[in-house]
C-alpha cells in the first residue's frame, strides 16, 4: 500500500539525532577523557608530566619517559559520572497534525539525570633497553540521556545511549635521552541505542488526504464522501490523536584506526608532547523498530506479508557516522622538587561531521545537515608533593562545544555548549611498588545551549528553548609496578 513509503519515511526521522547526545564525560560532543584518575585530578592536564602509565591514551610516547622502575606498570581505574541536563521551554509548539491539544499531563520542560561507571586499564612493559610496549583498554565515547516519553520534544528525542570500547596496543621507542616516538593500533567497538516518539497519524494522513482529494487540514473536519467510506476508520484513528508510537534504532560496529605521539625533554625541568589519534568513519548496521502503537490502527490489516507489521516493527537499517580525530599538545614544567605545572591544548576535528547519511533495507536514504564545528580546549593543572607518600593535584579547563551556533541545527540528543571544569585529586603511596589515586571533577555549562528546531513542523512540531547541564565525576585508580 502507498502508506508504507510515507510511514517508513517517518521512521527515519528518528535517526536525525543519531549519536549526538549529551555526554557522560567532558570532551566536546560525546567524547570521553576519563582514562586515568591522576590526569582527572588536574582537569585532564598533565600528559607531559607522565605521572603514570594511564596517560598513554593521550600520548603513547609518554611510556618511554616513565622511570625505569615503573616501565613495568599496570593502572586499573574506574570513574563514576553523574550528569544532570535541564531543558527550559520557550515557545515550543506541538505537531500541526492531528489538530488536538497536548495531553493535560504533558510536561513542557524536561530533565535528564543519568549516571555511568567507566573503567580503564593501562599496562606497559619494556621490550628492550629503548623500547616499551603496552596496551590501553578504555571507553573513548559515551552518552546517556532519558527525557521520558511525554516531554514537548518527544518527537525529536527521548532515550539516547551510546557505548564504546577501545583496545589500543602501542610501541614507544626512546631514540635518545631526550626524545621518544610511539605508534598505536586501535580497535573500536561502537554501539548506539536511540529512541523517540513518532507521529504515525501525520504519516498516514498524508497518504489518506491524497486518496480522498482533501488537504491535510480539512481531512478531519467532516465525514468522507460515500465512495471513500472504506477509509473512514483510518481517518477516525488519525484524527483522534491515537497515532503515537515508539521508534528505535539499535546497532553496533567494529572499526580500526591508529594513533601516534612524540615526546621531547630538552632539560630535566621541561617536557613537551604532541600526539594524534585518528578519527573514524563508521557504517553502523542495526535494526529499526516501531513499537507501542495503537493495535486498532487498521492501516496494518491489509498489508502483504512482505510489507506487513513484522517488517515495520523490525527492519534492518544503517547509518554513516564520522567521529573526530584528536590532537593533543602538552607541556610540563618542574618548578622545584615539590611543585610542577602542566598545560594541555586539545583539538577535536568535529568539522568533518557535516551530515549523517541514513538508509534502510529498501534503500530509502536521508541526509541530515549537522553543521558541527572543530573544538579546542585548554587544560591547566599542577601537582604538589605534600609528603613522601602524598601528592596533591588540582586544575581547571575551558572547552568549546561542538554544536552549531545556528539554533536550528542544535540537536536535542546533544545540546553541547562551551563548558568549564574544576578538579582536585591526590595520590597515596601504599608501598614502593604501588599507589592509589583519587580525584573529583565538576563540569558546568558556561552558557545555555539554545535550540529552535523545526525539521518538520507538522510531524515533529517546533522545539524551542534552552538546555543547561552540569556533571560530577569521582574517580579512583590503583597502580602497581610489577
Amino acid at each position: 500500500m502507498i502508506y508504507i513509503k510515507r510511514f517508513a519515511s517517518a521512521v527515519f526521522l528518528l535517526l536525525i539525532c543519531f549519536v549526538y547526545a549529551e555526554r557522560y564525560g567532558y570532551a566536546s560532543g560525546f567524547s570521553l577523557y576519563e582514562n586515568t584518575s591522576t590526569l582527572e585530578g588536574m582537569a585532564i592536564a598533565g600528559v607531559a608530566a607522565v605521572p603514570d602509565v594511564g596517560v598513554v591514551f593521550f600520548n603513547p610516547a609518554a611510556a618511554s619517559f616513565l622511570p625505569k622502575s615503573k616501565q613495568k606498570e599496570i593502572a586499573i581505574g574506574g570513574h563514576y559520572i553523574r550528569l544532570n541536563l535541564l531543558f527550559k521551554n520557550d515557545g515550543s509548539k506541538q505537531p500541526g497534525f492531528p489538530p488536538i491539544s497536548p495531553l493535560p499531563t504533558e510536561s513542557e520542560g524536561a530533565e535528564s539525570s543519568s549516571s555511568a561507571f567507566i573503567p580503564n586499564i593501562s599496562v606497559s612493559f619494556p621490550l628492550s633497553k629503548d623500547m616499551v610496549g603496552g596496551i590501553f583498554l578504555g571507553v573513548p565515547f559515551g552518552l546517556s540521556t532519558d527525557y521520558g516519553d511525554r516531554w514537548v520534544g518527544r518527537y525529536y528525542a527521548t532515550l539516547s545511549d551510546v557505548k564504546s570500547f577501545l583496545f589500543n596496543p602501542f610501541l614507544s621507542l626512546r631514540v635518545n635521552p631526550h626524545l621518544s616516538f610511539a605508534l598505536g593500533f586501535n580497535v573500536l567497538y561502537f554501539q548506539p541505542d536511540l529512541e523517540q516518539q513518532i507521529n504515525l497519524s501525520e504519516a498516514i494522513a498524508q497518504s489518506l488526504s491524497k486518496q480522498v482529494g482533501r488537504t491535510l487540514s480539512s481531512l478531519c473536519t467532516s465525514a468522507l464522501p460515500s465512495q471513500y467510506k472504506r477509509l473512514q476508520t483510518y481517518v477516525d484513528l488519525v484524527c483522534t490523536g491515537r497515532g503515537n508510537a515508539k521508534s528505535s534504532f539499535s546497532g553496533s560496529v567494529f572499526s580500526t584506526g591508529w594513533n601516534a605521539g612524540v615526546m621531547y625533554q630538552p632539560v630535566d625541568s621541561w617536557r613537551f608532547g604532541l600526539s594524534y589519534r585518528q578519527g573514524y568513519s563508521l557504517q553502523v548496521n542495526g535494526v529499526i523498530g516501531i513499537t507501542d502503537f495503537d493495535p486498532n490502527f487498521a492501516i496494518f490489516q491489509g498489508l502483504s506479508p512482505a510489507d506487513g507489521p513484522a517488517s515495520l516493527k523490525s527492519r534492518s537499517g544503517k547509518a554513516h557516522i564520522d567521529l573526530p580525530n584528536l590532537l593533543d599538545i602538552s607541556a610540563f614544567h618542574k618548578i622545584n622538587d615539590r611543585f610542577d605545572i602542566s598545560l594541555d591544548i586539545r583539538r577535536q576535528g568535529w568539522s568533518k561531521t557535516k551530515y549523517l547519511v541514513l538508509s534502510d533495507s529498501i534503500g530509502d536514504v536521508r541526509s541530515v545537515f549537522l553543521d558541527a564545528r572543530t573544538t579546542w580546549g585548554v587544560h591547566v593543572g599542577g601537582q604538589y608533593l605534600y609528603s613522601d607518600n602524598v601528592t596533591l593535584r588540582s586544575g581547571l579547563f575551558l572547552e568549546q562545544g561542538f554544536s552549531s551556533r545556528d539554533e536550528r541545527y542544535l540537536l536535542p540528543r546533544l545540546p553541547d555548549t562551551d563548558r568549564l571544569g574544576l578538579a582536585c585529586g591526590a595520590t597515596y603511596s601504599v608501598s614502593p611498588a604501588s599507589n592509589l589515586s583519587v580525584s573529583m571533577l565538576y563540569v558546568t555549562s558556561i552558557s545555555s545551549a539554545k535550540i529552535a528546531a523545526d525539521v518538520d513542523r507538522i510531524s515533529f512540531g517546533i522545539l524551542k528553548g534552552s538546555f543547561d547541564a552540569h556533571a560530577w565525576a569521582f574517580s579512583a585508580q590503583y597502580i602497581y609496578d610489577f
